[in-house]
């Protein structure tokens, strides 16, 4: 239909120009007369437009039969054509050219149709050319359509009789254009549809060479492409990669007890809690069967490995739900880092491996790195936080206390409390160590709402027993405050201790501040409303908004102890100090400075205008019984002399 309406078309269009141009130079004739006239060249200029168009349908290559063919018809038509016209003018001579082009045209279409073969070229060049040429026939139908048209409202000299039918004949061609038009932007849309299929297809079979079947992740070789591309990244920034490879402990018994199903469930879901615990930028993989890997962009320190690795274990302690049935969970993960223990990803894999089987050897439930020294780390911080888990219970954990004196008198006003640890296998554990292990698996919750509830059980004794001071200081994390419910642990622990609100003095960070705003102030608003007194502790080294800080209700700011460590020889120091305490006074604010050691810091400090001062100038933290004595000395020289003795 379509090669038939091409032909027609095109053919059709042709004729009509040719013959409204015919006409337009014959003029008013009798009607045999002009069929007589145009009937032979008209049809031979139809005939070369329709043999063209079947060439290009059939993809026949134009070779030297074929082209001179199609010139000889056109110029049989064309010289048909003049003689007919010389003939009306009587200016045909015998003889002329014109008969000579009579007779060349024949012989050139009679050698030309002995030598022309069929030479069809398949090829996608010529295919596209050819589909190229035909898909322009609309707009050259239209073109013919429109001259006709044009050339019967301008010229007056076609013969009346045939300017309907020429008209009529020219709508009949734009109808063919419409319809070729029509059938071209159908065969795009199914083409486009097609072609959008294949690249379904095509994007789907590149998911499936490239990821898990079961859970959707990245398989071995999406994970080594990726690898790859992180190594060079991480070379050309100077950080590190840290490689994890993840097995899961007695998966093979889920399988075995609950059937397969259940432990294709319970992968997919192990894989969604992962890449829910990771940064975007990280990748999770899955090699097969139980085993998965978790590639670590941007690493820094071992700290940010430990502290992910811990999370993974920390997952480890719940349960999932398969088939109505809690399942729990165990992982042994080991950790490789580039370039610390392999250059490429074999080597990385290799290291993760072993280190994953010696996280197995010891028990399972554990994460080990691949490096000996960093392997000892990792236990270290594991046997940290095992052994701080059960802290409380087995009253590992003591206070000891610091007094904060005025600088006025020298006389303590306040104390502050100071958790220390003493484990019967670790021995004693500097704060530093271990409180950042609490803080980073939640284990400061309860030990902050013990040491929140053992200092103001001894500060009510200590009132009770008539030793006099202003307040006692106790330090919130941004974790406390965050989810450990702090204004209850407050409110129960002054209730059970008997406590006056107003001698309990909160020192919270600039971090807290800045965790959740809204939050932070209605909660600070809440205990004001209480009674007690709040202080920002390591005032100066985060990024809290002065403006922020005057709409909390706070009473005091402490200076960071390594503001104060550089007085009185820093200029540096002395002026961010000194700008902190106007700021205070100018805010109505106490100020207390931690970290006083040297009589110069504390002349420096005084002469400045600050109240409070803290520090082993005055005071080391000391047991309760020590702590006593100190307070009924009253007198920090005198007592100076009884610790130096």
């Amino acid at each position: 239909m379509l090669v038939f309406t091409d032909v027609i078309g095109f053919a059709l269009g042709s004729a009509i120009l040719t013959l409204t141009l015919y006409l337009s130079v014959a003029g008013e004739s009798h009607a045999f007369q002009l069929f007589v006239l145009c009937s032979y060249p008209v049809g031979m200029l139809s005939a070369a437009a329709c043999f063209v168009v079947l060439q290009l349908h059939d993809r026949q290559r134009w070779l030297a039969g074929s082209l001179l063919l199609c010139i000889g018809i056109c110029a049989l038509g064309l010289t048909w054509m003049s003689w007919n016209l010389g003939q009306l003018r009587g200016k045909q001579q015998i003889g002329t050219i014109t008969n000579l082009t009579f007779s060349l045209s024949s012989l050139l279409i009679g050698w030309a149709s002995y030598v022309w073969r069929s030479c069809v070229d398949t090829s996608a060049s010529y295919d596209r050319l050819c589909e190229g040429v035909l898909r322009q026939l609309p707009l050259v139908m239209v073109a013919l359509t429109t001259t006709t048209l044009g050339l019967l409202v301008v010229g007056g000299s076609v013969p009346s009789m045939l300017r309907l039918p020429l008209v009529w004949a020219a709508f009949l061609v734009l109808i063919f254009a419409v319809y070729r038009q029509t059938r071209l932007l159908s065969e795009r849309d199914r083409l486009l549809a097609a072609e959008r299929g294949v690249l379904e297809s095509q994007a789907k079979l590149q998911h499936l060479a490239h990821h898990d079947p079961l859970t959707g992740l990245p398989n071995l070789t999406l994970l080594r492409d990726r690898v790859n591309q992180a190594m060079e990244t991480s070379s050309r920034h100077d950080t590190k990669l840290a490689l994890m490879f993840i097995d899961l402990d007695s998966f093979k018994e889920v399988n075995d007890t609950l059937g397969h199903d259940a432990g294709d469930a319970l992968l997919c879901a192990i894989s969604d809690r992962f890449q829910s615990l990771l940064r975007s930028t990280d990748t999770v993989s899955r090699q097969g069967g139980d085993e998965f890997s978790i590639v670590l962009h941007d690493v820094h320190n071992l700290t940010q490995v430990s502290n992910v690795a811990e999370k993974l274990i920390g997952l480890a302690n719940g349960y999932i739900a398969i088939h109505q049935q809690e399942v729990s969970m165990s992982f042994s993960v080991g950790i490789a880092i580039f370039p610390d223990d392999a250059c490429d990803f074999a080597g990385l894999m290799r290291c993760a491996d072993t280190a994953m089987y010696k996280a197995k050897s010891a028990g399972g439930h554990t994460y080990r790195f691949y490096d000996a020294k960093m392997n000892e780390e990792a236990a270290t911080r594991m046997r940290i936080r095992s052994c701080l888990a059960r802290a409380i219970e087995r009253s590992e954990l003591t206070l000891f206390w610091q007094a904060q004196v005025d600088l006025s008198n020298e006389r303590v006003s306040g104390v502050e409390a100071l958790v220390r640890w003493h484990n019967p296998e670790l021995g004693r554990v500097s704060p530093a160590t271990f409180i950042p292990v609490a803080e980073s698996n939640g284990l400061i919750i309860p030990i902050g709402s013990w040491i929140l509830q053992t200092a103001c059980s001894q500060a009510a004794e200590w009132v009770n027993e008539g030793i006099q001071f202003c307040s006692i200081s106790v330090n919130i994390s941004m974790l406390q405050f965050a989810r450990g419910h702090i204004e209850h642990q407050v409110v129960d622990a002054l209730r059970k201790s008997g406590l006056p609100p107003s001698r309990l003095k909160l020192e919270i960070t600039e971090s807290v501040l800045m965790h959740d705003k809204d939050m932070v102030l209605e909660t600070v608003n809440r205990l004001v409303q209480l009674g007690v007194q709040l202080s920002i502790d390591d005032f100066g080294t985060g990024y809290s908004s002065l403006a922020y800080v005057q709409r909390l209700r706070v009473d005091s700011i402490k200076i960071d102890q390594s503001f104060v460590r550089g007085l009185p020889g820093s200029a540096g120091s002395c002026a961010i100090v000194k700008a902190i305490i106007d700021m205070a006074k100018a805010m109505d604010l106490g100020v207390v400075a931690e970290g006083v050691e040297t009589q110069e810091q504390s002349d420096w400090l005084r002469k400045n205008g600050c109240g409070i001062a803290q520090g082993y100038l005055f005071s080391k933290p000391l047991g309760a019984s020590d702590f006593v004595r100190l307070m009924r000395s009253r007198d920090l020289g005198s007592d100076r002399n009884i610790r130096a003795a």
